[in-house]
């Protein structure tokens, strides 16, 4: 999940100044794994409440993934 969060961190602007804020409190390592908590928080409530992730709409989600590729 760590791995996951450092990706995060890297490709989503959200996630990036979440970890910009959490890292002027803590050390680093311990910023990503509570991403890496947030990160698996989110995956639960997109799974089992069936709440779709507010951060990404699903024009972007299309683009990021278009159909046939």
């Amino acid at each position: 999940m760590v791995e996951v969060a450092w990706r995060a961190v890297r490709a989503d602007p959200h996630w990036r100044r979440h970890i910009a804020e959490l890292k002027q409190h803590m050390h680093t390592n311990q910023a990503i794994v509570t991403i890496a908590h947030h990160l698996l928080v989110v995956v639960w409530h997109v799974l089992t409440r069936h709440e779709p992730y507010r951060h990404y709409s699903p024009e972007r989600i299309a683009y990021l993934y278009p159909e046939g590729a």
